[in-house]
């Protein structure tokens, strides 16, 4: 809620509003949820120095700092605490005036020994022109990414580890997590500027808004395509769904669209609304829109909830005053939980016979911006005396040189098992092995 300075809490699941919290600063516009539930909050705060909060929504891990033996955090709708003890960190953000906008969770993992984290996350100064890295458990600056000439306006991970973002004058960074010096920029051919939402697929295409083009592009890195759709005028933010996505307009309409091909499914007014911003899927299968007014005139907002294949209005719920929601209100954009550590193992039989000669080992490997591969091999000469054999790495990825040259008995059995590690949740690989 922009002009309070809080933060309103949905419960999905009943639709209703359950909590309020501060802000920790001025004019917060932007959010994100991980997959744990917790929210990062950005406080712009023109002319001074941004913030960034963060608030968890697990009792368990909120802190008992006045040591009562109890947790005071809001369960009113209407009522934050000034010391709810379930926010967990406010750190400042940038210098003077950077503006803090754009912000993403890249869903890196604290460690592989069952440490969870709800990710890292990554906040772009839009007038400092730069990204900031920050640990997601203690708002700890790892890395400040300068972006010279780019004003990050909103970004979004997308499932590979790459962080994408646009400015509203018609730019697309692309900063893969990782491996940050090969930041690039390019320009999003728009007939016009002033890009506003954007939000990436599983397949990790992007889809963007430009509101003053009253259009949508849709861009495949991969194939490195751009196609565009005209939309109902001022398109703001975009929302993925499993069926395609909704784009919500300023003037309280929606828009629901189909990807393949690019088109306009259905357009729906939201029947009083208006200045409507924000828009987010849920798991429950509906799309969220947030709007600013509840109507002409009324500076109080509104977020309303319509079924996300059909359109149909469920319901709405009152927000605080000119809510200017951005970023990823639901945790929708982060596209599933995934393991932190893969493991395949193969037996490979030989030949049969004493004559076998195990001489190289050839590895084929895809994988996420922070990923690993180990391979590691035992040899017996039996498949029932593997078991008492120990494994010995041979091959870590990236870094080491494929094929590998084999120094094995004749004969026998060999077994590779594979190792795929990654500290980010949304990286993805694959392996191939040959002998």
């Amino acid at each position: 809620n922009t002009n309070d300075n809080t933060v309103t809490r949905i419960d999905v699941q009943s639709a209703e509003a359950v909590a309020l919290y501060e802000s920790g600063g001025s004019e917060p516009t932007r959010v994100a949820v991980d997959w744990r539930g917790d929210v990062f909050v950005v406080n712009r705060e023109f002319g001074g120095i941004s913030t960034l909060r963060k608030i968890t929504t697990d009792l368990d891990r909120c802190v008992d700092r006045d040591m009562s033996g109890t947790i005071e955090t809001s369960t009113d709708p209407l009522v934050a605490l000034p010391n709810d003890e379930c926010v967990l960190f406010t750190v400042p953000i940038g210098g003077v005036n950077e503006v803090g906008r754009a912000i993403a969770l890249d869903g890196s993992l604290t460690n592989f020994d069952g440490v969870e984290s709800g990710g890292d996350v990554w906040v772009g100064l839009h007038h400092g022109e730069a990204f900031l890295h920050l640990d997601g458990e203690t708002g700890e600056l790892r890395e400040r990414v300068e972006t010279p000439g780019f004003q990050p306006y909103e970004a979004t991970f997308d499932a590979f580890g790459n962080l994408y973002a646009i400015s509203r004058d018609g730019y697309l960074l692309t900063l893969p997590r990782g491996r940050v010096g090969e930041l690039t920029v390019e320009a999003v051919p728009l007939a016009c500027y002033l890009l506003y939402g954007l939000a990436a697929d599983a397949d990790g295409r992007l889809l963007m808004s430009g509101f003053s083009c009253d259009q949508v592009t849709l861009h495949d890195p991969a194939a490195r395509t751009f196609r565009r759709l005209e939309t109902l005028p001022s398109p703001r933010s975009v929302a993925i769904t499993a069926g395609g996505a909704w784009v919500a307009h300023t003037d309280g309409r929606a828009s629901r669209l189909a990807l393949d091909p690019l088109r306009v499914m259905q357009s729906v007014d939201l029947g009083g609304p208006i200045e409507t911003l924000g828009a987010a899927a849920d798991a429950a299968g509906r799309i969220w829109l947030v709007s600013s007014q509840e109507s002409f005139g009324v500076s109080r907002g509104r977020a309303s909830a319509l079924n996300a294949a059909t359109g149909a209005p469920i319901t709405s719920v009152d927000l605080g005053t000119l809510p200017h929601a951005q970023g990823d209100l639901s945790g929708g954009r982060l596209l599933g939980v995934a393991a932190p550590e893969g493991t395949a193992s193969h037996v490979f039989m030989g030949c049969g016979n004493e004559l076998t000669r195990w001489d190289r080992l050839h590895v084929s490997w895809l994988a996420g911006a922070d990923s690993s591969v180990e391979v590691w091999l035992r040899h017996a000469t039996s498949a029932a005396g593997l078991s008492g054999v120990s494994f010995e790495q041979v091959l870590l990825l990236p870094g080491g040189e494929v094929p590998v040259d084999l120094s094995l008995p004749t004969g026998g059995v060999v077994e590779v098992r594979l190792v795929l590690r990654t500290s980010a949740r949304k990286d993805r690989g694959a392996m191939v092995v040959g002998i």
